[in-house]
Protein backbone atom coordinates (compact mmCIF):
# COMPACT_ATOMS: atom_id res chain seq x y z
CA UNK A 1 0.00 0.00 0.00
CA UNK A 2 1.52 3.10 -0.80
CA UNK A 3 2.14 5.79 1.72
CA UNK A 4 1.11 8.59 2.09
CA UNK A 5 4.12 10.86 0.78
CA UNK A 6 4.47 8.53 -1.89
CA UNK A 7 0.61 9.84 -3.14
CA UNK A 8 1.81 13.63 -2.48
CA UNK A 9 5.00 13.10 -4.74
CA UNK A 10 2.46 11.66 -7.57
CA UNK A 11 0.00 14.57 -7.49
CA UNK A 12 2.91 16.57 -7.64
CA UNK A 13 4.79 14.95 -10.17
CA UNK A 14 1.50 14.88 -12.19
CA UNK A 15 0.45 18.89 -11.36
CA UNK A 16 3.96 19.48 -12.76
CA UNK A 17 2.40 17.73 -16.44
CA UNK A 18 -0.21 19.32 -16.66
CA UNK A 19 1.25 22.78 -15.81
CA UNK A 20 3.93 22.15 -18.55
CA UNK A 21 1.25 21.05 -20.45
CA UNK A 22 -0.73 24.17 -20.06
CA UNK A 23 2.24 26.30 -20.48
CA UNK A 24 3.48 24.77 -24.04
CA UNK A 25 -0.61 25.56 -25.20
CA UNK A 26 -0.28 28.56 -24.02
CA UNK A 27 2.90 29.67 -25.55
CA UNK A 28 1.96 27.87 -29.17
CA UNK A 29 -1.01 28.80 -29.93
CA UNK A 30 -2.24 31.75 -32.52
CA UNK A 31 -4.11 33.90 -30.09
CA UNK A 32 -3.09 36.77 -27.40
CA UNK A 33 -3.29 35.36 -23.95
CA UNK A 34 -3.48 38.17 -21.00
CA UNK A 35 -3.80 37.95 -17.33
CA UNK A 36 -4.46 41.22 -15.22
CA UNK A 37 -4.50 41.87 -11.96
CA UNK A 38 -5.29 45.68 -10.43
CA UNK A 39 -5.39 46.94 -13.85
CA UNK A 40 -1.80 45.56 -14.46
CA UNK A 41 -0.67 42.53 -16.69
CA UNK A 42 1.12 40.30 -14.81
CA UNK A 43 1.33 37.39 -17.72
CA UNK A 44 1.34 37.96 -21.50
CA UNK A 45 2.61 35.04 -24.19
CA UNK A 46 5.02 35.22 -26.12
CA UNK A 47 2.46 35.85 -28.97
CA UNK A 48 0.91 38.42 -27.22
CA UNK A 49 4.41 40.34 -27.45
CA UNK A 50 5.04 39.34 -30.90
CA UNK A 51 1.35 40.61 -32.47
CA UNK A 52 1.95 44.20 -30.74
CA UNK A 53 5.56 44.08 -31.43
CA UNK A 54 7.17 44.95 -28.07
CA UNK A 55 9.48 42.61 -25.75
CA UNK A 56 7.87 40.39 -23.28
CA UNK A 57 9.67 41.71 -20.26
CA UNK A 58 8.19 45.02 -21.16
CA UNK A 59 5.09 43.91 -21.58
CA UNK A 60 4.62 42.57 -18.11
CA UNK A 61 3.19 45.41 -15.26
CA UNK A 62 2.45 47.75 -18.24
CA UNK A 63 -1.15 49.11 -17.33
CA UNK A 64 -3.87 46.44 -18.79
CA UNK A 65 -5.27 48.80 -21.49
CA UNK A 66 -2.19 50.19 -22.47
CA UNK A 67 -2.33 48.69 -26.14
CA UNK A 68 -6.00 49.54 -26.38
CA UNK A 69 -7.24 51.91 -28.89
CA UNK A 70 -7.99 55.38 -27.53
CA UNK A 71 -11.42 55.00 -28.72
CA UNK A 72 -12.24 51.43 -27.00
CA UNK A 73 -10.46 52.27 -24.27
CA UNK A 74 -12.95 53.07 -21.72
CA UNK A 75 -15.73 50.23 -22.69
CA UNK A 76 -12.46 47.77 -22.39
CA UNK A 77 -11.69 49.51 -18.72
CA UNK A 78 -14.74 48.78 -17.68
CA UNK A 79 -15.29 45.44 -18.76
CA UNK A 80 -11.39 44.35 -17.94
CA UNK A 81 -12.95 45.73 -13.83
CA UNK A 82 -15.99 43.63 -13.54
CA UNK A 83 -14.24 39.74 -15.30
CA UNK A 84 -11.88 39.21 -12.00
CA UNK A 85 -15.48 39.42 -9.82
CA UNK A 86 -17.26 37.14 -12.18
CA UNK A 87 -15.77 33.81 -13.41
CA UNK A 88 -18.40 33.84 -16.19
CA UNK A 89 -17.50 34.17 -19.78
CA UNK A 90 -17.82 37.50 -21.12
CA UNK A 91 -19.62 38.19 -24.49
CA UNK A 92 -17.33 38.16 -27.49
CA UNK A 93 -16.21 41.48 -29.06
CA UNK A 94 -13.98 42.63 -31.46
CA UNK A 95 -11.77 45.57 -30.14
CA UNK A 96 -8.96 48.15 -31.47
CA UNK A 97 -5.78 47.47 -30.47
CA UNK A 98 -2.36 49.79 -31.65
CA UNK A 99 0.78 48.06 -32.37
CA UNK A 100 3.92 49.97 -30.70
CA UNK A 101 4.33 51.22 -34.26
CA UNK A 102 1.01 52.86 -34.51
CA UNK A 103 -0.77 50.46 -36.87
CA UNK A 104 -4.02 49.40 -35.63
CA UNK A 105 -5.58 45.85 -34.73
CA UNK A 106 -8.18 44.58 -34.61
CA UNK A 107 -8.97 41.42 -32.09
CA UNK A 108 -11.54 39.11 -31.29
CA UNK A 109 -11.61 39.44 -27.31
CA UNK A 110 -13.16 36.74 -25.01
CA UNK A 111 -12.34 36.92 -21.36
CA UNK A 112 -13.42 35.77 -17.65
CA UNK A 113 -12.30 36.03 -13.59
CA UNK A 114 -9.98 33.79 -12.43
CA UNK A 115 -7.06 33.23 -10.16
CA UNK A 116 -3.79 33.63 -11.01
CA UNK A 117 -0.94 32.70 -7.56
CA UNK A 118 -4.19 32.70 -5.28
CA UNK A 119 -5.59 36.26 -6.46
CA UNK A 120 -8.36 37.24 -8.18
CA UNK A 121 -7.47 38.22 -11.62
CA UNK A 122 -8.88 38.80 -15.32
CA UNK A 123 -7.82 36.27 -17.98
CA UNK A 124 -8.03 38.52 -21.95
CA UNK A 125 -8.02 35.98 -25.09
CA UNK A 126 -7.95 37.65 -28.04
CA UNK A 127 -7.60 36.33 -31.42
CA UNK A 128 -5.94 38.79 -34.33
CA UNK A 129 -8.66 38.76 -37.31
CA UNK A 130 -7.09 41.88 -38.70
CA UNK A 131 -6.21 40.09 -41.77
CA UNK A 132 -9.88 38.95 -41.66
CA UNK A 133 -11.13 42.07 -41.67
CA UNK A 134 -9.08 43.53 -44.24
CA UNK A 135 -9.95 41.20 -47.06
CA UNK A 136 -13.56 41.17 -46.13
CA UNK A 137 -13.42 44.92 -46.75
CA UNK A 138 -11.16 44.95 -49.84
CA UNK A 139 -14.07 42.51 -51.38
CA UNK A 140 -17.11 44.66 -50.17
CA UNK A 141 -15.24 47.13 -51.84
CA UNK A 142 -14.40 45.91 -54.78
CA UNK A 143 -18.12 44.61 -55.02
CA UNK A 144 -19.62 48.41 -54.37
CA UNK A 145 -16.86 49.88 -57.06
CA UNK A 146 -18.07 47.32 -58.60
CA UNK A 147 -21.63 48.46 -59.10
CA UNK A 148 -20.95 51.85 -59.59
CA UNK A 149 -18.98 51.46 -62.50
CA UNK A 150 -22.20 49.62 -63.59
CA UNK A 151 -24.28 52.15 -62.93
CA UNK A 152 -21.45 54.86 -64.42
CA UNK A 153 -21.15 52.90 -67.51
CA UNK A 154 -25.04 52.77 -68.00
CA UNK A 155 -25.53 56.57 -66.89
CA UNK A 156 -22.88 57.39 -70.26
CA UNK A 157 -24.74 54.97 -72.41
CA UNK A 158 -27.85 56.91 -71.85
CA UNK A 159 -26.55 60.22 -71.77
CA UNK A 160 -24.18 59.48 -75.03
CA UNK A 161 -27.03 58.83 -76.48
CA UNK A 162 -28.89 62.39 -75.74
CA UNK A 163 -25.76 64.16 -76.70
CA UNK A 164 -25.30 62.11 -79.90
CA UNK A 165 -28.59 63.86 -81.05
CA UNK A 166 -27.36 67.24 -79.56
CA UNK A 167 -24.27 67.14 -81.53
CA UNK A 168 -25.74 65.83 -84.68
CA UNK A 169 -28.46 68.10 -85.00
CA UNK A 170 -26.25 71.21 -84.56
CA UNK A 171 -23.45 70.07 -86.83
CA UNK A 172 -26.36 69.72 -89.74
CA UNK A 173 -27.67 72.97 -88.57
CA UNK A 174 -24.25 74.43 -88.85
CA UNK A 175 -23.86 72.97 -92.64
CA UNK A 176 -26.87 74.71 -93.12
CA UNK A 177 -26.42 78.28 -92.10
CA UNK A 178 -24.86 81.38 -93.53
CA UNK A 179 -21.38 81.65 -91.87
CA UNK A 180 -22.64 85.50 -90.66
CA UNK A 181 -25.83 84.64 -89.53
CA UNK A 182 -26.34 86.10 -85.85
CA UNK A 183 -27.48 82.14 -85.81
CA UNK A 184 -24.20 80.60 -86.13
CA UNK A 185 -22.39 81.88 -82.71
CA UNK A 186 -25.79 80.53 -80.78
CA UNK A 187 -25.23 77.29 -82.56
CA UNK A 188 -21.54 76.67 -81.98
CA UNK A 189 -22.40 77.72 -78.26
CA UNK A 190 -24.90 74.64 -78.11
CA UNK A 191 -22.04 72.36 -79.51
CA UNK A 192 -19.52 73.70 -77.22
CA UNK A 193 -21.56 72.63 -73.78
CA UNK A 194 -22.13 69.58 -75.70
CA UNK A 195 -18.98 69.03 -76.12
CA UNK A 196 -17.88 69.84 -72.51
CA UNK A 197 -20.22 67.40 -71.63
CA UNK A 198 -19.30 64.53 -73.87
CA UNK A 199 -16.11 64.76 -71.83
CA UNK A 200 -17.94 64.25 -68.38
CA UNK A 201 -19.08 61.08 -69.99
CA UNK A 202 -15.94 60.17 -70.71
CA UNK A 203 -14.72 60.42 -67.45
CA UNK A 204 -17.36 58.27 -66.24
CA UNK A 205 -16.44 55.53 -68.98
CA UNK A 206 -12.73 55.32 -68.18
CA UNK A 207 -14.20 54.91 -64.67
CA UNK A 208 -16.32 51.96 -65.73
CA UNK A 209 -13.32 50.48 -67.52
CA UNK A 210 -14.99 50.70 -70.82
CA UNK A 211 -13.05 53.24 -72.46
CA UNK A 212 -11.30 52.92 -75.75
CA UNK A 213 -7.43 52.64 -75.98
CA UNK A 214 -5.14 53.52 -77.98
CA UNK A 215 -2.20 51.40 -76.68
CA UNK A 216 0.97 53.03 -77.99
CA UNK A 217 4.26 52.59 -77.06
CA UNK A 218 6.30 55.84 -75.12
CA UNK A 219 8.81 56.51 -72.92
CA UNK A 220 7.62 56.96 -69.29
CA UNK A 221 9.89 59.73 -67.62
CA UNK A 222 9.16 61.92 -70.45
CA UNK A 223 5.77 61.53 -70.31
CA UNK A 224 6.38 62.40 -66.47
CA UNK A 225 8.57 65.43 -67.15
CA UNK A 226 6.06 66.65 -69.54
CA UNK A 227 3.14 66.81 -67.06
CA UNK A 228 4.86 68.00 -64.78
CA UNK A 229 5.38 71.41 -66.81
CA UNK A 230 1.80 71.83 -67.33
CA UNK A 231 0.77 71.56 -64.10
CA UNK A 232 3.53 73.74 -62.89
CA UNK A 233 2.00 76.49 -64.94
CA UNK A 234 -1.66 76.24 -62.58
CA UNK A 235 -0.25 75.59 -59.52
CA UNK A 236 1.45 77.77 -56.82
CA UNK A 237 5.52 78.63 -57.15
CA UNK A 238 5.92 77.15 -53.65
CA UNK A 239 4.95 73.25 -55.15
CA UNK A 240 8.50 71.75 -55.61
CA UNK A 241 7.89 68.73 -57.43
CA UNK A 242 11.11 66.21 -57.28
CA UNK A 243 11.90 63.66 -59.84
CA UNK A 244 13.40 59.86 -58.92
CA UNK A 245 12.77 58.61 -62.33
CA UNK A 246 14.53 54.81 -63.38
CA UNK A 247 15.48 55.73 -67.42
CA UNK A 248 14.56 53.96 -70.43
CA UNK A 249 11.16 52.89 -69.19
CA UNK A 250 9.02 52.07 -72.10
CA UNK A 251 5.17 51.00 -71.55
CA UNK A 252 2.48 50.41 -73.86
CA UNK A 253 -0.16 51.99 -73.30
CA UNK A 254 -3.14 54.84 -74.07
CA UNK A 255 -1.08 57.80 -73.46
CA UNK A 256 -3.70 60.32 -73.40
CA UNK A 257 -5.15 57.85 -70.33
CA UNK A 258 -2.11 57.84 -68.87
CA UNK A 259 -1.28 61.61 -68.64
CA UNK A 260 -4.84 62.31 -67.38
CA UNK A 261 -3.61 59.65 -64.52
CA UNK A 262 -0.48 62.33 -63.81
CA UNK A 263 -2.56 65.52 -64.22
CA UNK A 264 -5.08 64.74 -61.61
CA UNK A 265 -2.80 63.21 -59.32
CA UNK A 266 -0.53 65.62 -59.39
CA UNK A 267 -3.06 68.55 -59.03
CA UNK A 268 -5.14 66.23 -56.16
CA UNK A 269 -1.49 66.67 -54.26
CA UNK A 270 -0.97 70.48 -55.29
CA UNK A 271 -4.30 70.93 -53.51
CA UNK A 272 -3.48 68.53 -50.62
CA UNK A 273 -1.02 71.05 -49.80
CA UNK A 274 -3.46 74.17 -49.98
CA UNK A 275 -1.09 77.11 -49.60
CA UNK A 276 1.50 75.84 -47.89
CA UNK A 277 5.37 75.47 -48.87
CA UNK A 278 5.05 71.82 -49.65
CA UNK A 279 6.71 69.09 -51.83
CA UNK A 280 5.71 66.46 -54.24
CA UNK A 281 7.70 63.31 -55.24
CA UNK A 282 7.26 60.97 -57.97
CA UNK A 283 9.19 57.92 -59.02
CA UNK A 284 9.31 55.53 -61.43
CA UNK A 285 10.52 51.56 -61.31
CA UNK A 286 10.72 48.07 -62.34
CA UNK A 287 9.58 45.87 -59.97
CA UNK A 288 8.77 41.98 -59.44
CA UNK A 289 5.05 42.17 -57.99
CA UNK A 290 4.06 38.82 -55.29
CA UNK A 291 0.88 37.98 -54.33
CA UNK A 292 1.56 39.89 -51.32
CA UNK A 293 2.16 43.07 -52.53
CA UNK A 294 -0.69 42.78 -55.46
CA UNK A 295 -3.68 41.49 -52.39
CA UNK A 296 -2.96 44.78 -51.17
CA UNK A 297 -5.50 48.01 -50.78
CA UNK A 298 -6.92 49.04 -54.70
CA UNK A 299 -4.38 46.28 -56.02
CA UNK A 300 -6.64 43.53 -57.15
CA UNK A 301 -5.79 39.22 -56.06
CA UNK A 302 -6.40 38.53 -59.58
CA UNK A 303 -3.40 40.47 -60.78
CA UNK A 304 -0.53 38.16 -61.86
CA UNK A 305 2.50 38.12 -59.78
CA UNK A 306 5.44 38.98 -62.13
CA UNK A 307 6.99 42.15 -63.97
CA UNK A 308 5.37 45.43 -63.49
CA UNK A 309 6.33 49.53 -63.87
CA UNK A 310 5.29 51.19 -60.57
CA UNK A 311 4.60 54.73 -60.71
CA UNK A 312 4.67 56.50 -57.58
CA UNK A 313 2.79 60.08 -56.33
CA UNK A 314 3.79 60.99 -52.73
CA UNK A 315 3.02 64.59 -51.24
CA UNK A 316 3.75 65.68 -47.81
CA UNK A 317 0.29 67.45 -47.79
CA UNK A 318 -2.75 67.24 -45.27
CA UNK A 319 -2.87 63.63 -45.80
CA UNK A 320 -6.61 61.58 -45.28
CA UNK A 321 -8.50 59.68 -42.99
CA UNK A 322 -9.79 56.61 -43.30
CA UNK A 323 -13.44 57.76 -44.42
CA UNK A 324 -12.12 59.68 -46.77
CA UNK A 325 -9.65 56.73 -48.13
CA UNK A 326 -12.72 54.47 -47.89
CA UNK A 327 -14.56 56.85 -50.87
CA UNK A 328 -11.87 58.43 -52.47
CA UNK A 329 -12.41 56.39 -56.06
CA UNK A 330 -16.12 56.95 -55.84
CA UNK A 331 -17.85 59.15 -58.79
CA UNK A 332 -19.15 61.90 -57.24
CA UNK A 333 -17.44 62.35 -54.24
CA UNK A 334 -15.41 65.11 -53.51
CA UNK A 335 -13.38 66.83 -50.40
CA UNK A 336 -13.70 70.16 -52.27
CA UNK A 337 -16.93 72.32 -52.31
CA UNK A 338 -17.28 73.00 -55.73
CA UNK A 339 -15.68 69.78 -56.81
CA UNK A 340 -17.42 67.25 -58.46
CA UNK A 341 -15.34 64.11 -57.48
CA UNK A 342 -14.48 62.15 -60.83
CA UNK A 343 -10.95 62.54 -61.65
CA UNK A 344 -10.16 59.80 -58.88
CA UNK A 345 -12.53 57.72 -59.97
CA UNK A 346 -11.24 58.37 -63.44
CA UNK A 347 -8.02 57.72 -62.34
CA UNK A 348 -8.85 53.70 -60.90
CA UNK A 349 -10.39 53.00 -64.13
CA UNK A 350 -8.30 53.73 -66.54
CA UNK A 351 -5.79 51.97 -64.60
CA UNK A 352 -7.88 48.97 -64.71
CA UNK A 353 -8.65 49.29 -68.04
CA UNK A 354 -4.74 49.08 -68.24
CA UNK A 355 -4.13 45.43 -66.58
CA UNK A 356 -2.91 47.35 -63.52
CA UNK A 357 -4.41 48.66 -59.70
CA UNK A 358 -3.92 51.10 -56.83
CA UNK A 359 -2.19 51.35 -53.66
CA UNK A 360 -3.24 54.09 -51.44
CA UNK A 361 -0.84 54.86 -48.02
CA UNK A 362 -2.45 57.85 -46.72
CA UNK A 363 -2.58 59.58 -42.34
CA UNK A 364 -3.75 62.62 -41.56
CA UNK A 365 -1.44 65.06 -41.08
CA UNK A 366 0.99 62.90 -42.94
CA UNK A 367 0.55 63.36 -46.57
CA UNK A 368 -0.21 61.02 -49.41
CA UNK A 369 1.13 58.27 -51.04
CA UNK A 370 -0.62 56.96 -54.39
CA UNK A 371 1.37 53.83 -55.82
CA UNK A 372 0.29 52.42 -59.35
CA UNK A 373 1.27 49.34 -60.90
CA UNK A 374 0.66 48.73 -64.81
CA UNK A 375 1.58 45.60 -66.27
CA UNK A 376 4.82 45.23 -68.57
CA UNK A 377 3.40 44.30 -72.62
CA UNK A 378 4.93 43.78 -75.51
CA UNK A 379 4.90 45.46 -78.13
CA UNK A 380 1.51 45.41 -80.61
CA UNK A 381 1.77 45.65 -84.12
CA UNK A 382 1.16 49.35 -85.84
CA UNK A 383 -1.46 48.97 -88.24
CA UNK A 384 -0.91 51.53 -91.11
CA UNK A 385 -3.58 53.54 -92.45
CA UNK A 386 -4.27 52.87 -95.97
CA UNK A 387 -5.28 55.62 -97.20
CA UNK A 388 -5.91 58.96 -96.14
CA UNK A 389 -9.81 59.54 -94.33
CA UNK A 390 -11.30 62.69 -95.39
CA UNK A 391 -14.07 64.24 -93.78
CA UNK A 392 -15.59 65.82 -97.28
CA UNK A 393 -19.41 63.84 -97.00
CA UNK A 394 -19.65 61.03 -100.31
CA UNK A 395 -22.43 62.44 -103.04
CA UNK A 396 -23.77 58.81 -103.68
CA UNK A 397 -27.00 56.88 -103.49
CA UNK A 398 -25.88 53.83 -101.78
CA UNK A 399 -28.55 52.22 -99.33
CA UNK A 400 -27.75 52.01 -95.61
CA UNK A 401 -29.34 49.75 -92.83
CA UNK A 402 -29.35 52.19 -89.58
CA UNK A 403 -30.72 50.28 -86.39
CA UNK A 404 -30.76 51.95 -82.76
CA UNK A 405 -33.27 51.26 -80.33
CA UNK A 406 -32.81 55.57 -79.37
CA UNK A 407 -34.90 57.07 -81.43
CA UNK A 408 -32.74 60.79 -81.07
CA UNK A 409 -29.90 58.50 -82.34
CA UNK A 410 -31.59 56.94 -85.07
CA UNK A 411 -33.02 60.02 -86.25
CA UNK A 412 -29.41 61.52 -86.55
CA UNK A 413 -27.72 59.00 -87.92
CA UNK A 414 -29.86 58.89 -90.88
CA UNK A 415 -30.50 62.50 -91.35
CA UNK A 416 -26.78 62.73 -91.50
CA UNK A 417 -26.30 59.66 -93.73
CA UNK A 418 -29.07 60.62 -96.15
CA UNK A 419 -27.34 64.61 -95.72
CA UNK A 420 -24.38 63.07 -97.49
CA UNK A 421 -26.09 61.87 -99.97
CA UNK A 422 -26.73 57.71 -98.76
CA UNK A 423 -30.34 56.32 -98.62
CA UNK A 424 -31.31 54.93 -95.37
CA UNK A 425 -33.65 52.33 -93.98
CA UNK A 426 -34.33 52.87 -90.29
CA UNK A 427 -34.82 49.98 -88.00
CA UNK A 428 -35.76 50.99 -83.93
CA UNK A 429 -33.84 47.46 -82.59
CA UNK A 430 -31.63 44.49 -83.28
CA UNK A 431 -34.57 42.03 -84.56
CA UNK A 432 -36.52 45.27 -86.58
CA UNK A 433 -33.09 45.62 -88.48
CA UNK A 434 -32.32 41.87 -89.17
CA UNK A 435 -36.41 41.44 -91.00
CA UNK A 436 -35.28 44.87 -92.97
CA UNK A 437 -31.95 43.36 -94.37
CA UNK A 438 -33.49 39.57 -94.60
CA UNK A 439 -36.41 41.38 -96.84
CA UNK A 440 -33.67 43.04 -99.09
CA UNK A 441 -30.31 40.97 -98.86
CA UNK A 442 -28.62 42.15 -101.81
CA UNK A 443 -29.36 46.09 -102.08
CA UNK A 444 -27.50 47.31 -98.81
CA UNK A 445 -24.37 49.14 -99.01
CA UNK A 446 -23.02 48.95 -95.49
CA UNK A 447 -25.24 48.33 -91.87
CA UNK A 448 -24.23 50.85 -88.96
CA UNK A 449 -25.70 49.20 -86.09
CA UNK A 450 -26.05 50.48 -81.91
CA UNK A 451 -24.09 47.91 -80.24
CA UNK A 452 -26.78 47.59 -77.08
CA UNK A 453 -29.86 46.90 -78.13
CA UNK A 454 -33.41 45.23 -77.14
CA UNK A 455 -34.30 41.80 -78.95
CA UNK A 456 -30.79 41.46 -80.59
CA UNK A 457 -27.58 43.64 -79.85
CA UNK A 458 -25.47 45.00 -82.46
CA UNK A 459 -22.68 41.83 -82.32
CA UNK A 460 -25.91 39.10 -82.68
CA UNK A 461 -27.48 41.17 -85.96
CA UNK A 462 -24.02 41.58 -87.42
CA UNK A 463 -22.98 37.67 -87.37
CA UNK A 464 -26.70 36.83 -88.32
CA UNK A 465 -25.63 39.69 -91.40
CA UNK A 466 -22.42 37.98 -92.26
CA UNK A 467 -23.61 34.46 -92.96
CA UNK A 468 -25.55 36.09 -95.75
CA UNK A 469 -23.03 38.71 -96.87
CA UNK A 470 -20.25 37.66 -95.50
CA UNK A 471 -17.83 40.45 -96.67
CA UNK A 472 -21.15 43.28 -95.37
CA UNK A 473 -19.28 46.63 -94.30
CA UNK A 474 -20.49 46.91 -90.91
CA UNK A 475 -20.07 49.89 -88.00
CA UNK A 476 -20.83 49.38 -84.80
CA UNK A 477 -21.47 52.51 -82.21
CA UNK A 478 -22.01 52.79 -78.41
CA UNK A 479 -21.86 55.24 -75.81
CA UNK A 480 -20.32 53.20 -73.15
CA UNK A 481 -18.08 50.42 -74.99
CA UNK A 482 -15.29 49.48 -77.32
CA UNK A 483 -15.66 46.89 -79.47
CA UNK A 484 -14.39 45.81 -83.54
CA UNK A 485 -16.47 43.64 -85.34
CA UNK A 486 -15.60 41.09 -87.60
CA UNK A 487 -13.14 41.62 -90.64
CA UNK A 488 -14.19 44.73 -92.65
CA UNK A 489 -15.75 46.16 -89.73
CA UNK A 490 -15.33 49.05 -87.89
CA UNK A 491 -16.55 51.61 -84.36
CA UNK A 492 -17.48 54.91 -84.01
CA UNK A 493 -17.90 55.98 -80.07
CA UNK A 494 -21.18 57.90 -79.23
CA UNK A 495 -21.43 61.05 -79.22
CA UNK A 496 -20.05 61.64 -82.79
CA UNK A 497 -20.46 64.74 -85.10
CA UNK A 498 -21.86 63.90 -88.87
CA UNK A 499 -18.21 64.10 -90.34
CA UNK A 500 -17.06 61.47 -87.79
CA UNK A 501 -19.97 59.51 -89.13
CA UNK A 502 -19.41 60.25 -93.05
CA UNK A 503 -15.79 59.43 -92.20
CA UNK A 504 -16.19 55.99 -90.33
CA UNK A 505 -18.56 54.85 -92.80
CA UNK A 506 -16.39 55.73 -95.92
CA UNK A 507 -13.42 53.65 -94.49
CA UNK A 508 -15.47 50.53 -94.82
CA UNK A 509 -17.03 51.00 -97.88
CA UNK A 510 -15.31 49.80 -101.32
CA UNK A 511 -12.81 51.91 -103.01
CA UNK A 512 -15.19 52.78 -105.77
CA UNK A 513 -17.69 54.52 -103.08
CA UNK A 514 -15.61 56.46 -101.19
CA UNK A 515 -14.40 57.93 -105.03
CA UNK A 516 -18.21 58.31 -106.13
Amino acid sequence: MASAGENESDLLTRLEELEEFVRGVVEQTADIIVIHQQGRIVYANQRAADTLGIPLDQLIDQPADAFVHPEDREMVTARMRRSPSSPDDMPVLVERYVRSDGATLYGEVTGRGVRYKGQPAGLVIVRDITARLQAEERDRRAKRLESLAQLAGSVAHDFNNLLLGVLGNVGLALDEVEHDSPVRARLENIEKAALSASELTRQLIAYSGGGELDRQRFDLAGLVRETVELVKISTPDALRVDLALEEGIEVIADRTQILQVLMNLLLNAAEALRDTTGRVEIRTRRILADRKMLGSNYLEDELPEGPYVLLEVIDDGEGMDGRTQAMIFEPFFSTKPEGRGLGLSAVLGIIRSHGGGIQLDSQPGRGTAFRLLLPEGAAEEEEEEEEERRPAPAKHRELILVADDEPEALAFVADALEHAGFETLRARDGREALDLFHQRPADFSAVVLDLLMPAMDGWQVCEAIRKVRPGMPVLLTSGSSTAAPLGGGGFLRKPFQPEDLIRSLRALLPRKSKTG
